[in-house]
Formats: structure tokens, sequence, C-alpha cells
């Protein structure tokens, strides 16, 4: 090549061609960034959405998890009230049925005395 062609390149060309690459690469850095930042922001709005969805669910199950639970318990305090007023029940039967076999036995048949020693 000539130096006249090279001179011309090196002084003219060169310059100009590296502040226009450098000005386009500064664009597309800043395009880049905000695409970045766009694509980032609707990302965290999905995710952010996706864990109220989840975290949702999750206390609907626990919610239904407890609901069983609180049923048994219920079922089974139930069951044990009812067996508590059977047993008082015959309990109560047992009394009243030793308390009118006591008086057919001993009180009915018993007779009057004026004194316990005479």
């Amino acid at each position: 090549m000539e130096p006249f062609q090279t001179n011309v390149l090196e002084s003219n060309v060169l310059p100009w061609l590296y502040s226009t690459v450098e000005s386009l690469v500064g664009e597309m850095q800043v395009q880049g960034e905000f695409s970045d930042i766009f694509v980032g922001s609707n990302l965290n709005h999905e995710l952010e959405l996706h864990e109220k969805t989840v975290q949702a669910e999750r206390d609907r199950k626990e919610a239904v998890m407890r609901g069983i639970e609180e049923a048994a318990q219920k079922k089974l305090e139930d069951k044990r009230k009812r067996k508590q007023d059977r047993d008082l029940a015959k309990k109560v039967a047992g009394l009243k049925a030793l308390k009118e076999d006591l008086n057919a036995k001993f009180i009915a048949k018993g007779e009057n005395k004026d004194s316990v020693l005479s």
C-alpha cells in the first residue's frame, strides 16, 4: 500500500471508524441494558405472581388439613362424651336399682319399734 493511503487511513478513516463503532457499541449496551431491565422486571412480576399463587394454594391446603384434623378431634371428643354419658347413665341406673332392691328387701319389710334396744 502507498504511504499516502496509509496516512489517510490512519489519520482520517480509522479515527472516524473507531468513534462510530464506539458510539454504536454504546447504543447497543444501552439497548441491551434496557431489554435486560424490561425482561427482568417482567420476570420479577411473574415470579411474585407465581409465589403468591403458590402461597395461596399452600394456605388452602393447610386450611383443609386443619379442618380435617379438627373434625377428627371433634369426632373423638363426641365419642368420648357419648361413652361418658352412657357410663353415667349405667351408674345412675345401677344406683337406682340398688336403692329399690334395698328398699324392697329391708326397708319395706321392717317393723316399727319404739326403741332400738327393745
